[in-house]
Order: structure tokens, then sequence, then C-alpha cells
């Protein structure tokens, strides 16, 4: 039966990587095709018919990063007269990620401009998707998008309203605490972000590569659709499993893909990818036990810069 891996490999040294200059200009790289192996080659051009551009992003443990700047951690991008976002019991959500998208490499049908954030709520057990397990909902995480922004910092929120002392997560404003395990990082840290373009084909994950490689009846559930095939699904997992951080493509799971099962989340697609790592430094994110952390988007709300109807979904072996 087929197992997922969940050791993370990272390179320390990417080909092409290209790092936050803080402004625009930084075309994306017309990018090769993944090689397929032989033992997968009469699907190639099923294979690259799938193909997609998409961003790899590598982590850095930093201090002191600008509030604009892309970035897994640490304080928000919040001017002034905004609203830092809520969870159910009134508490501010805390940041997870954003992208300066005036940083990263032209990725095709994406804002060239503005800051995307993503919030959880640390105070949730389940980190954001409750224990009614909401993919779409957005009561316990959010994305934020700022179409302009703001480095004038007298401009700017410049206190980060949740913030980790003595393994708890401390919310500034009334010193509400929680057990710091709700958090993926256990440091309390925050992280660099550099951008490095490639094109990627359908990942062995996705609830829809056996129907368009391998001709599965796509009616089936993934197990089922295996079992006619593992040593061709066993081969392509071997090839193109997706996981690490990224930005754009196709998602990788430690467990089954969401929307395979579940016809109302049909027609999302990967959106921001943030994957478990331990760094060298001793610094670690870690999703429950080595898992994976996926926002989606449909293309017709991303067309339309809408980030209000996001997927989310996180899981672990």
């Amino acid at each position: 039966m087929l197992t997922k891996n969940t050791n993370k490999k990272f390179s320390s040294s990417p080909a092409h990587v290209f790092v936050p200059q803080g402004r625009r200009g930084l075309a994306m790289a017309s990018q090769s095709l993944p090689e397929i192996p032989a033992n997968l080659a009469e699907h190639a051009e099923k294979i690259h018919a799938t193909a997609k551009d998409a961003l790899r992003v590598k982590l850095t443990p930093a201090k002191d990063l600008p509030l604009w700047q892309s970035k897994v951690g640490g304080t928000p991008y919040m001017p002034v007269n905004a609203d830092y976002p809520k969870g159910p019991a009134g508490d501010p959500l805390k940041l997870l990620a954003q992208i300066n998208l005036s940083e990263i490499p032209r990725l095709p049908g994406y804002p060239e401009s503005g800051i995307l954030q993503f919030y959880l709520d640390p105070f949730d057990e389940f980190l954001g998707l409750g224990g009614e397990f909401d993919h779409t909902g957005q009561k316990r995480y959010r994305v934020l998008y700022f179409e302009t922004v703001e480095t004038d910092t007298s401009k700017l929120k410049t206190e980060d309203p949740l913030r980790v002392e003595g393994g708890k997560i401390v919310n500034a404003a009334n010193a509400k605490a929680s057990l710091e395990h709700n958090w993926p990082f256990q440091s309390g840290g925050q992280y660099s972000m550099e951008f490095e373009p490639f094109r990627q084909v359908i990942t062995s994950d996705d609830y829809r590569t056996g129907s368009i490689v391998f001709d599965c009846n796509p009616n089936l559930p993934w197990h089922e659709q295996y079992a006619t095939k593992p040593e061709l699904f066993d081969a392509y997992e071997e090839a193109f499993k997706g996981s690490g951080h990224q930005f754009g493509g196709y998602p990788y799971f430690t467990q089954d893909d969401p929307r395979g099962a579940n016809t109302n989340l049909r027609g999302y697609e990967l959106l921001f990818q943030l994957d478990s790592q331990v760094f060298a430094s001793g610094d670690e994110i870690i999703w429950g036990d080595m898992g994976v952390a996926n926002f989606f988007i449909k293309p017709e709300d991303l067309e339309k810069r809408d980030f209000t109807k996001i997927m989310y979904n996180w899981d672990c072996s």
C-alpha cells in the first residue's frame, strides 16, 4: 500500500533563487518541464499537459524584518486604521505568513503588487479548522489582501497583538494566554522568504491525478483508483510528491486530498503551502506530526483579486 513519506528535505542552496528586493521587476523565468522517469514514459504527454508555473519558497530564521516584507511568522503589516482579524472569542488571529507580491517573480494570473496575509487562531487546538473541520468558513482563519502598501512606519501598527512568552501565546491587550503547542512555531520565531520559479506538474496527492494521468474512473475514491494501478501510483509519488513550501502550483498532503471526498471543495486550486521543517538553528515549524498546511482559491476569485473565499486545510500523518 502506498505510504506517505514525512521526511522533509530542503535545499540550502537552490538554483536561481530570487531574493526579496523591495521592488518589482523580476520576470518569471522560462522553466523547463520536469523530467519523466522511464516507468512513467508512456504517460509523459498527459503529465506535461498539467504543468503550471509556481514558486518554491525557502525559509531562513531572521530577526528585525520590515513590517511589509514577505515573511513567515513575526509582526504583520497592518495600517493604523485597519483592524486585526479576530476569532470567534474576539481574540486577534496570529500571522502565519505574508507575501509582498512586489518582491516575488511574476506568476501568471496573480497580482503584481500588494500584500497577501494568512492568519490562524492560535487558541484553537485544531489550528484554524475548529472542531467541525470547517475548510471554508474563515471563522478561525483569515486571508487578507492589501492592494496598496504603506512603508511609512508612523502609519503602521508596530506591535504584534499576540506574542510568545514562556511557552505561551499572550494577547497583549488582556494577557489571555494559551499553551504554545497550539501554534506550529514552537520558538515563536519568524522567517524570511526567498522565491524560486519552477514548472510543476500535478502532484501525486492531488485527487485528480488518477483520472487525468492514468485514465482512472473519476467517480471512484482515491484509494480505489490506487488499487487498480498501484505500481503506477507508487512510481508517480516517487517522482512528483510536491512536499515543501510553495506559492501556487499543486498541493501535497500527508493524508488524502479533502477536495476528492467533498464535492463542495472542487474547483479550488493551491494558493500557498507551508510544510513542516526543522532548521539547523534548532527552530521548528511543525504541523502536528510533521504535517503540512495548504490554502486554496478558485481561479475566478483570484482573477477578481477576491481573497475572501479561501479554502484552508492542514493534516499530519
